[in-house]
């Protein structure tokens, strides 16, 4: 474990529409499923490109809508409208349920190259 970050809230949402790549997802038509706590952040040591994050569902949200809702949050793009431009951008390489609301997101961050 390199970093570590704890206790952060940030709102989910799930994008209705997709118009637009990853990188302008924002563009795109959302719903707001509800607020997400972020429990705990770690990097892999064996990896720095891999993030673990253990985040708090909000209640009563269905288990679909929160992959969906964390998918849309954990993964970016760039925006540039090349290849090889050496921005970052992440994918959720794994989505786990834990217990009580807990889930557990695999992020990988890779270049653009």
């Amino acid at each position: 474990m390199a970093s570590t970050t704890r206790g952060r809230w940030f709102s989910g949402y799930l994008r209705t529409t997709f118009h637009y790549n990853a990188g302008w997802s924002a563009l795109d038509a959302s719903a707001p499923v509800g607020e997400f706590r972020l429990l705990r952040s770690r990097t892999s040591r064996a990896d720095p490109g891999v993030s673990i994050h253990t985040v708090r569902a909000p209640t009563g949200v269905a288990a679909d809508l929160v992959r969906r809702a964390l998918r849309d949050t954990f993964e970016t793009a760039c925006r540039c409208e090349h290849d090889c431009c050496g921005h970052p951008f992440t994918t959720v390489d794994r989505l786990e349920r834990g217990r009580r609301r807990h889930w557990f997101v695999t992020v990988r961050q890779r270049l653009n190259v």
